[in-house]
């Protein structure tokens, strides 16, 4: 019995040990060919958008996939909150998962139509499906969300349509991750009352610094010279910029994601 658990183990770290793998080899790669330097050319010239494409694929899509593999591993996750049957087979892209990434697409395209108060809804609205559906939802929904945003003219920040691939994996890879961190910390260890409650915040604080990683750090500094990308990192942390906003935004959408599945959950 003992050598069976053993085996389980080693193949349920596989996925994880790639996908840290990944992210190591992206930051090297990012420290050692070091983008923000002039030699890239100019902002979101083609050189840099193939750097892009490298430290999307590497940091963020790889490790978003590998964080799908890895929830797809715990079928009790698979099921709607409290429906879950021992025995019964579940699919990581079931009906389900698929109709609720529509569903999380649909809603997420419409919160990223300007509003007058500057307030990231499109970051709410993804952090409680990261939080509700899990990886597989958050990384299909975020993704075609973006790409909807970018036709129906709600990102016209995007410099070139070159790039709005690059952005929708991101973004998916961003919140696959982010889910499964959350799932495995907070609904893996099975944390109940206020342990649960604190560690939903410390949890929706990881995920701000990811989504922050890639979007401000990642981007600035990949598809901009040094001097450009540091005065976006400055606007972007501004009072005019989204990274306030983002952050309030993501925290409210973790709590009410996370307390509404148990909701669901102890109704069920």
């Amino acid at each position: 019995m003992s050598h069976v658990r053993s085996t389980m183990q080693k193949k349920s770290l596989s996925p994880a040990i790639i996908a840290i793998a990944s992210v190591i080899i992206g930051i090297a790669l990012f420290i050692v060919l070091w983008p923000p330097s002039e030699r890239w050319g100019p902002s979101n010239s083609p050189a840099r958008q193939g750097l892009y494409y490298l430290y999307v694929f590497l940091i963020y899509v790889i490790p978003g996939a590998m964080a799908i593999k890895l929830f797809g591993q715990r079928p009790e996750w698979l099921a709607p909150p409290g429906r879950y049957v021992e025995g019964a087979k579940y699919s990581v892209f079931s009906p389900y998962a698929l109709a609720a990434s529509a569903i999380v697409a649909a809603v997420a395209t419409v919160a990223g139509i300007p509003g007058p108060i500057n307030i990231d809804t499109v970051a709410m609205v993804t952090a409680f499906a990261a939080a509700y559906f899990g990886p597989a939802v958050a990384f299909l929904g975020t993704s075609v969300a973006f790409i909807l945003r970018y036709l129906l003219g709600l990102a016209p920040w995007v410099a070139t349509p070159n790039i709005v691939v690059a952005y929708a994996l991101m973004d998916g890879g961003i919140w696959a991750i982010n889910s499964y961190l959350f799932w495995s910390v907070v609904r893996g260890r099975k944390l109940k009352g206020g342990v649960k409650t604190v560690m939903t915040l410390v949890m929706a604080f990881v995920g701000v610094g990811v989504h922050f990683f890639g979007w401000c750090i990642l981007n600035y500094f990949t598809n901009n010279p040094y001097a450009a990308a540091v005065g976006s990192l400055m606007w972007a942390i501004g009072p005019t910029g989204f990274v306030i906003s983002s952050i309030v935004a993501q925290i409210i959408g973790w709590l009410i994601g996370a307390f509404y599945y148990d909701s669901r959950a102890a109704g069920a």
